[in-house]
């Protein structure tokens, strides 16, 4: 596995599509921006990339979600434990929708693909 520094920590990029980001290296729950967002270790991992993750800087951009971007559903934990990946949008876009949310499929979201709405 290759080790990057990113702020205060490290991510670690294996092959196959296989990373992990230690907590330290993105910011977890309240409100972020896309820049924040693609600059940081979890979604370095998702895109696999060392530097930042430049196509979900575009997806996640306020143009597609001006709510911003939440992370939820990756708190520490003291035991291993795998996590599966979910994005999806807060709501539906007509009732006030419009966030990312990045989160752990455990807290029951159902699993929904996300995307940009034209």
């Amino acid at each position: 596995m290759k080790k990057i520094k990113v702020g205060n920590g490290h991510i670690y990029l294996g092959k196959n599509d296989i990373g992990f980001a230690e907590y330290e290296t993105f910011q977890i729950g309240g409100l972020q921006d896309s820049e924040t967002f693609a600059k940081g270790g979890l979604a370095r991992i998702i895109e696999h990339t060392k530097g930042p993750a430049i196509k979900l800087e575009l997806i996640s951009a306020l143009s597609n979600y001006p709510r911003g971007i939440s992370v939820e559903g990756f708190e520490s934990s003291r035991v291993p434990i795998e996590r599966v990946l979910n994005l999806s949008w807060e709501s539906d876009w007509s009732v006030g929708g419009s966030r990312l949310y990045v989160n752990d499929i455990s807290r029951g979201s159902g699993g929904y693909a996300f995307g940009v709405r034209k």
